[in-house]
């Protein structure tokens, strides 16, 4: 009787050593073109002061079955270090911008790579909506490498039914400092016109 309130429950371990008793937890619910919707349930303890471990959660719920009549619905874990996900890795301060990682490319080698794209804010709060942008800054790929002496940003962006557009882009900056001072520079502009 009491085994299914109490018992068989897992705890999610923090990394070993960490002292922060709790997980920030998040969801994302999307819907997608044909009728599928997505859930995600995430459970991260931020860097710095955490010790930048994630789970997450993800169940898919699809109207429709594959070629041998199963149902596209399905489900999946991952956790790990938040160099994985961009989220929950400390904030980096570049000038009077605060840069937040996206995801790596592969999230295997997110340990030497680095981030797929850097998110622009303000301050050193995570971005919670898209008016918390200033911009975002990435380096360009060859051959599936970053090209280290070259970076884009852009600015301006504005979300729509289709996803976000941008407004202005540069893609010939020549560092992350240089990028980040760029989208400040294009922010303050646009804030002036406005």
């Amino acid at each position: 009787m009491i085994a299914p309130d109490y018992l068989g429950w897992r705890p999610y371990p923090h990394a070993e050593g960490c002292a922060r008793p709790g997980w920030e937890v998040l969801d994302q619910n999307l819907d997608h073109v044909g009728g599928t919707r997505e859930l995600k349930i995430r459970i991260v303890c931020p860097q710095p002061k955490g010790c930048g471990v994630y789970h997450e959660w993800q169940v898919t719920l699809a109207p429709d079955k594959d070629d041998d009549g199963y149902p596209r619905s399905g489900y999946g874990t991952r956790s790990g270090p938040v160099e994985r996900i961009g989220y929950g890795t400390a904030p980096i301060k570049v000038g009077d911008a605060w840069l937040h990682a996206g995801p790596p490319l592969l999230p295997d080698w997110a340990d030497e790579e680095g981030p797929e794209y850097l998110v622009v804010t303000a301050t050193s709060q995570r971005p919670r909506v898209l008016g918390d942008v200033l911009g975002v800054i990435g380096q360009p790929r060859r051959h599936g490498r970053q090209v280290k002496s070259r970076w884009w940003a852009v600015t301006d962006l504005t979300a729509t039914k289709y996803g976000t557009t941008v407004g202005q882009r540069d893609d010939h900056l020549t560092s992350r400092a240089a990028a980040a001072r760029w989208v400040l520079d294009h922010a303050k502009h646009n804030e002036e016109d406005a």
